[in-house]
């Protein structure tokens, strides 16, 4: 066994899962799975998919910054730093698993039983999702179960219904594992999970994990989505996180330092609607503003520009590239960041706002 390196306290760990779409581009499933080995503790908490980010994104949503840093390990690396900048968490080791991936892994265990509590039907011919399942307890092969994983409808706010549902069904997967499994087990496991997933865990650390993991309570393992709220910017579906709410859920469930995170370390993007005579005008800012770099600066792994610019155009596939500079400029804290920011915006905003928007406490 091989035990990884702990960007906090050791033994605790924070794994980020990940789950690509139908051309493996975009996130389609995020989620931070803490593993506390002292205490024997498993905390998971899912990401939505539309979540409301800064930085320089045609479409600035979470599920966007794999695509637009050009996928593969880039992908990865400007997604887990725009995880740390967001949420302040240093992210211990990854696994994403494609379409195919996920199917092949449900297979290898044998299945998992899950009890769907009402038929599920759903077709998306954009986006290659058709789902077709019926109420009641069941053992789900992978394809079922990747058809249950996938299941959404309606606007951003409805991704939450599903994000349980992934979770549910991880418990499921874990306790199925956990009560089966024996270490030559966990080590047949770790060898074949590891052919079906992109990860940069070694087969030694997934037998490391997979052997504490088997001592957990999955009963007890404390579950969560990311609060907030579905918004509509430019006619498209976003959600937008509540700094306090998550703050709350980092500090007891997420949080490997002995240190307490505050608002500053954090950095929360919010629209903010600005009356105006001539009617309302939608502008955004970051209700929490870090006061200190979480990330030593390296290649750049996303576009640099990080000032927060609204979405342009239809809310498609996302690209990388500039979008139109509209945000208008806000007063940060009286604390700001301790780096300067490697390149400042080229244009100036044409039209200062008449009211400051409104920071998130």
């Amino acid at each position: 066994m091989d035990v990884p390196d702990a960007s906090g306290h050791e033994g605790i760990y924070n794994i980020l899962l990940v789950g690509t779409d139908g051309d493996s581009t975009r996130t389609d499933t995020l989620l931070i799975a803490n593993l506390n080995t002292k205490e024997h503790t498993v905390s998971l908490m899912s990401i939505p998919r539309d979540t409301y980010i800064t930085g320089n994104y045609v479409i600035p949503k979470i599920n966007s910054v794999y695509s637009a840093a050009g996928q593969g390990d880039r992908g990865i690396r400007a997604l887990t730093d725009k995880i740390r900048e967001t949420l302040a968490i240093a992210v211990d080791g990854y696994v994403l698993v494609d379409l195919q991936g996920f199917e092949k892994t449900i297979d290898m265990v044998g299945g998992v039983e899950f009890d769907i509590p009402t038929d599920l039907q759903y077709d998306d011919d954009d986006e290659n999702i058709h789902v077709d399942l019926k109420a009641g307890h069941q053992l789900l092969d992978g394809a079922h179960a990747l058809q249950l994983c996938r299941y959404r409808s309606g606007a951003a706010d409805m991704d939450i219904e599903r994000a349980a549902t992934q979770q549910e069904f991880l418990r499921a997967l874990a306790r199925k594992l956990a009560s089966s499994a024996t270490l030559a087990k966990v080590k047949d496991y770790a060898e074949l999970f590891a052919t079906y997933v992109r990860t940069d865990l070694t087969v030694g650390n997934l037998i490391y994990l997979g052997s504490e993991l088997m001592q957990c309570d999955f009963d007890a393992m404390y579950t969560v989505t990311l609060p907030g709220e579905a918004v509509e910017i430019k006619g498209g579906d976003y959600y937008q996180l509540d700094p306090d709410g998550v703050l709350k859920i980092l500090n007891e469930h997420f949080n490997p330092t002995s240190e307490e995170y505050g608002k500053y370390d954090i950095n929360i993007r919010q629209k903010t609607d600005i009356q105006r005579g001539d009617g309302t005008v939608t502008r955004d800012t970051t209700a929490t503003t870090p006061t200190k770099s979480t990330q030593p600066r390296q290649e750049p792994t996303e576009p640099t520009q990080d000032t927060a610019t609204e979405p342009t155009g239809d809310p498609t596939e996302p690209t990388e590239g500039p979008t139109d500079e509209t945000q208008d400029p806000t007063e940060g804290p009286t604390e700001g960041p301790t780096e300067a920011p490697t390149e400042a915006p080229t244009e100036a905003p044409t039209e200062a706002p008449t009211a400051a928007p409104e920071t998130a406490e």
